[in-house]
Formats: structure tokens, sequence, C-alpha cells
């Protein structure tokens, strides 16, 4: 199983959409963001991995709130582990 590795992607999209587009044209099966996405816009482009996702807050979480509730209601294969990784 190929696994994607992802952390500190701190809102900068062009990096982030690049290193989604390389993990799914590698065969990633599951990707593991690590920390730091910082801002809910930034989960429309982590959506679009092509597999399970699992995130997990980092040091620079952003809006914990809205980007936890939208895990909950918008995107069913993102499991979402909560404040630093709790």
């Amino acid at each position: 199983m190929k696994i994607a590795i992802l952390s500190d992607s701190h809102d900068h999209i062009p990096n982030f959409a690049r290193a989604i587009n390389r993990a799914n044209s590698a065969g990633a099966e599951l990707l593991i963001h690590c920390g730091d996405l910082i801002s809910p816009f930034m989960l429309q482009y982590l959506f679009r991995f092509n597999g399970p996702i699992h995130l997990i807050y980092g040091n620079n979480a952003g809006d914990q709130h809205l980007i936890s509730s939208r895990c909950a209601t918008d995107f069913d294969r993102i499991t979402h582990h909560g404040i630093e990784g709790s």
C-alpha cells in the first residue's frame, strides 16, 4: 500500500494542489495530513485526493471548529483526529 504523508501546507494552494496531484498520480491509496492545514477552504483541495484521508491538527491549526464541523458533515472520506491529534 502506498501512503502519502503531507504536513505544514499553511494555505499555500499551489504547492498543496501539486502535492495532492502527485500523490494521486503515484497511486497513493491513503493520505495522512500531519498538521497545519489552517483554513477550511483548503479542504476542497484535500478532497481531490482519490482515497481515504486522515487529518490531524498541528501546532498552527487555524479555524479548528469550522474544519472539524466541515469534516463531520461534508467529507465522509476524511477521518479527523481532533486538536493536536487527540
